[in-house]
């Protein structure tokens, strides 16, 4: 029997949330999981089963659209969902963190042009992490989108185009967010 992660919210809302992602992914997930993970295949139909209950929205202020609930909600969610399968907890994390970075950091222009189209989401977020003889892309050139990391993400250069990495920078955006140690 799973475990009821919404037992231990107090928040009555929160834990109807929980309680009904919890439903869904015994319902909608754990029966075609294991075909797409042996598949590799990406879940659109549970991806939208996800953005129907209005999870990609879950960080995201009210007065961009989103639900602004508590992490201890978004916890609970994404509990619920790795125990039907991982990465849909994947999917989700990295659309929330970025989401939640832009309603924390972002200029009001740039919360504006983003969140409302992270709630549907008209647009998903996702991260690279790149670091010196590591990362995701070319040795000894981590901030570019070469052949090897095309092969590696399946993707072919017409897709991938012109785009790279900004450090810590959303478009139109001149001021470096980056805390860390300076680029040589």
């Amino acid at each position: 029997m799973a475990r009821d992660y919404a037992a231990d919210i107090t928040d009555p809302i929160a834990q109807e949330i929980v309680s009904n992602v919890g439903v869904w992914v015994d319902r909608e997930v754990k029966p075609v999981a294991m075909e797409y993970e042996h598949a590799d295949q990406f879940p659109d139909p549970l991806v939208k089963g996800m953005s129907e209950m209005g999870l990609f929205g879950i960080k995201i202020p009210e007065a961009y659209g989103g639900l602004d609930l508590s992490f201890e909600c978004y916890a609970g969610v994404c509990m619920e969902l790795a125990r039907g399968w991982m990465s849909l907890a994947g999917i989700i994390n990295t659309h929330v963190l970025v989401g939640y970075a832009i309603s924390e950091y972002g200029t009001e222009e740039q919360k504006q042009k983003y969140l409302p189209k992270l709630v549907e989401p008209e647009i998903r977020c996702a991260l690279t992490i790149t670091e010196p003889d590591a990362g995701s892309g070319r040795p000894g050139d981590q901030n570019d989108r070469g052949p090897r990391w095309r092969r590696l993400h399946h993707q072919r250069p017409e897709d991938v185009g012109d785009q790279r990495p900004a450090r810590g920078r959303l478009p139109g955006d001149d001021q470096d967010r980056h805390h860390g140690e300076p680029e040589a």
